[in-house]
């Protein structure tokens, strides 16, 4: 009996250790299989990211800028344009200039573009407005049919006048000048960013005797203005202000919150009290909507990359444009405020 029982005692510590290992089975490595090479097969069974599926770019991409060779968009394009080359691993952008319908011309070129990376645009804020938000262009096209890239720069407005100007020494003189006597003002396109501060100028000084004399970009108008064929011309810092370190032309006032580095002796248009007006124009880069999402992410990490470069920073500076990198969905963001906040100014613009 007592062997009986020894027996059993066995045989159910047999079973309870043989169940122990059995649970603990998960640790084990098998017979034949060293601990290195089990490692090796369970790292190849985690989970992955999903391997790169486009080559891109695989030929030139095309930069479509909708203003003049010369304008300050444009000058700014090509400075960058060589840092995002070598950010893309040596990709080649050809640049092609189609100014026109204050920007339009070259906007709806890009919209009707397949959207596979290969045609991008130089985006400018706030005259891309009124393509669409002027019932009077009868646009459809909008922020919807673009995709966002990357914003470069935010150009303050500048009402620059004649080199040599002696009917009046600053913005207050010639206001009151403009009450009696008729002045041409230059802009670059009647829904451009330029005519649109003018129009506000307007609105502030209704007995001001300011009437629009329309080109198709800044570096368009500028000669009408250093020619004396024009009074004065609304345009950005960076379009101008080396003729005016020259002194070729002057500069009355900058439509900034505070002065800029650039022209640090022009007067803000709010610190002369003449009221609140602030303009820029904000150029970033944007394509067709609907490229795919990877051939997306390149192309924001080159731009983000060659946009915070700096060298290209240095370069900006020296011709009297002001970096402001934003990335795609924060450019966007700034977009869609903008875009209701020129709803608002509709009445103004003479949107009707």
């Amino acid at each position: 009996m007592k062997l009986a029982k020894k027996t059993i005692s066995a045989a159910l510590l047999v079973i309870f250790c043989f169940s122990l290992l059995t649970a603990c089975g998960g640790t084990q490595t098998p017979a034949g299989q060293t601990a290195s090479t089990a490692q090796t097969e369970s790292a190849a069974q985690a989970p992955t990211e999903p391997a790169k599926t486009v080559d891109y770019p695989t030929k030139p991409i095309t930069l479509n800028i909708p203003w003049a060779a010369g304008s300050s968009g444009d000058n700014g394009a090509r400075i960058l344009m060589p840092y995002v080359e070598e950010a893309l691993g040596g990709a080649t952008i050809t640049i092609i200039n189609d100014p026109g319908a204050s920007g339009w011309l070259g906007w709806d070129i890009v919209a009707k573009s397949a959207p596979d990376g290969y045609t991008i645009s130089l985006l400018t804020l706030p005259s891309f407005y009124g393509g669409y938000m002027n019932p009077a262009n009868n646009r459809t096209t909008n922020l919807d049919n673009f995709q966002m890239i990357a914003n470069q720069v935010s150009d303050w407005g500048v009402l620059y006048g004649q080199g040599g100007e002696t009917r009046w020494s600053n913005m207050a003189e010639m206001l009151e000048y403009a009450k009696t006597h008729e002045l041409t003002v230059g802009a670059s396109g009647v829904d451009s960013d330029d005519n649109m501060l003018l129009e506000r100028l307007k609105a502030d000084h209704p007995d001001a005797k300011l009437t629009a004399v329309q080109g198709t970009s800044s570096g368009n108008v500028l000669p009408m203005l250093l020619g004396k064929h024009i009074d004065l011309q609304m345009a950005n810092v960076g379009d101008a202000n080396t003729q005016v370190k020259n002194g070729e032309l002057t500069a009355l006032c900058v439509f900034a919150p505070e002065r800029t580095d650039i022209l640090p002796d022009v007067p803000t248009y709010k610190e002369l009290g003449l009221g609140e007006i602030i303009g820029s124009s904000d150029r970033g880069y944007f394509m067709p909507a609907g490229v795919d999402p990877e051939i997306l992410k390149i192309l924001e990490d080159a731009f983000e990359k060659a946009i915070n470069n700096p060298e290209h920073i240095a370069k900006m500076k020296e011709i009297g444009i002001n970096v402001n990198y934003l990335n795609a969905e924060d450019l966007l963001s700034k977009a869609k405020s903008d875009e209701n906040v020129i709803e608002g100014l509709k009445d103004v613009l003479g949107w009707k």
